[in-house]
């Protein structure tokens, strides 16, 4: 796996991601667009989602909320701005409260962007993540590892 913190202008920070795996392009779009899979997997270790809704078109909404063990629950809330099945996914995120409305946290950026490129490698995917928008890596780096490392495991028959 390639991973990498770039700065940009402006005070922010992008992370890149890159990950093979060992199944079809179509069932890794399939992990990320499919409430029941993207909630199996999404998440560091320990954690589990208890609500997710998607509505992966452009427009639609992203809403869900992890758990994990001894810490408050995280509400986060994105738009889908594209999708291209199943070569392309690109949403905005930011956290929210139970309703979906808008919630800022001190220290972190009101609004972020992940786009994901899947490229078919002939019954292997290549994954391509980048989060843009981040004030600083204050975890998320770590967040997405353990988050690929369980699609990995979902993804393994």
């Amino acid at each position: 796996m390639d991973s990498r913190t770039e700065p940009r202008t402006g005070g922010s920070t992008d992370l890149v991601m890159r990950r093979i795996f060992e199944a079809p392009i179509a069932r890794v779009f399939s992990a990320w667009t499919d409430p029941e899979h993207f909630a199996a997997w999404f998440g560091p270790h320990g954690s589990r989602m208890t609500v997710c809704l998607q509505d992966v078109r452009p427009g639609g909404q992203l809403h869900f909320c992890h758990h994990l063990p001894d810490r408050p629950e995280v509400w986060v809330r994105g738009i889908y701005h594209e999708v291209v099945a199943p070569t392309l996914l690109s949403f905005s995120v930011g956290f929210s409260d139970p309703q979906g409305q808008h919630a800022p946290r001190d220290g972190f950026a009101d609004l972020s962007l992940v786009t994901v490129q899947f490229r078919d490698l002939g019954g292997r995917t290549e994954m391509i993540i980048r989060h843009a928008g981040l004030r600083t890596d204050q975890g998320e780096g770590q967040g997405w590892r353990e988050s690929l490392d369980r699609l990995r495991n979902h993804l393994t028959p």
